[in-house]
C-alpha cells in the first residue's frame, strides 16, 4: 500500500542569521514551493532542520508460488526517490560576528543550480556568488543550492523452516544499494573555502547482509 501527502513545510531562520533583521520580508522564508512525501505524518526533516523535498517511498513483498520442492520462500523490496535538500551558502569569513550574525551571506548573482557540466569537483556554478563587502549582508537566500538526490533499491528474499510445532528458523539474505549508485552527500556551502561547491564524501555502496533468526 501506498500513500501519498504533498504539504508545505515554511522555514524559520535561526536567530542571527536574518538578511533584515528589522523587516518581515525575511523572517518568513520559505524552504521550497512544494513538498511531497509518502509518509503520512509530515514532512521528512533532515536532523540539522532542512527539509527534503519530493520523496517517494515503497515497500513489496511476494510469496513465490510452489514449484516442484521448493516452497514457502518470499521476496520483498525498498525503493526510495528523492530530490536533493537545500544546501546553505554561507561566506568562510564572517565580518559581521562583531554584531551578533552567526554567519554572513554572499551576494548571488545568477542561478547556480543551472549548471551543465555537474559533477563531484564542482556539483554548482561557483561563479553564481560573490563576497559580501566587508560588515554588509549579502543578497543570497538561506538555501540557495539543490543538492544531490537520491534512487536506492534494497533487496531481501527469505524463507522460514519449521523445525518443531514450537521452533522455527527464519532465514534472510539481504542486498542494500542493488545498482551500487554512490549515494553523494551534499556539496559544501562555505563561499571562499577550497573545498566550495565540492562534494568530499558519500554513503555506503552496494551491501550484502545474512541474518537468521531462531523462535521458540
Amino acid at each position: 500500500m501506498l500513500r501519498f501527502r504533498a504539504a508545505r513545510r515554511p522555514g524559520l531562520p535561526a536567530r542571527g542569521i536574518l538578511g533584515d533583521p528589522f523587516g518581515l520580508r525575511n523572517r518568513l522564508v520559505r524552504t521550497d514551493r512544494h513538498h511531497h512525501a509518502v509518509h503520512a505524518a509530515a514532512v521528512p526533516v533532515r536532523a540539522d532542520g532542512r527539509a527534503i523535498p519530493r520523496v517517494f517511498f515503497a515497500g513489496w513483498v511476494y510469496r513465490i508460488p510452489r514449484w516442484w520442492k521448493i516452497n514457502g520462500w518470499e521476496i520483498g523490496g525498498l525503493v526510495r526517490v528523492q530530490s536533493g535538500d537545500a544546501v546553505p551558502v554561507t561566506q568562510a569569513t564572517n565580518t559581521l560576528s562583531a554584531f551578533g550574525y552567526a554567519v554572513q551571506r554572499p551576494n548571488r548573482i545568477a542561478n547556480p543550480n543551472a549548471f551543465a557540466n555537474r559533477s563531484s569537483g564542482e556539483w554548482f556554478d561557483k561563479s553564481a556568488f560573490m563576497a559580501a563587502g566587508q560588515f554588509s549582508i549579502g543578497n543570497s537566500s538561506r538555501n540557495p543550492v539543490r543538492g544531490p538526490g537520491l534512487q536506492d533499491a534494497d533487496l531481501m528474499i527469505g524463507k522460514t523452516f519449521w523445525i518443531s510445532e514450537r521452533v522455527n528458523l527464519e532465514f534472510r539474505a539481504e542486498v542494500f544499494n542493488v545498482s551500487n549508485t554512490p549515494p553523494l552527500n551534499d556539496p559544501s556551502g562555505s563561499f571562499g573555502s577550497a573545498a566550495f561547491g565540492t562534494i568530499k564524501s558519500a554513503g555506503n555502496p552496494r551491501d550484502f547482509e545474512f541474518a537468521a533468526k531462531i523462535r521458540f
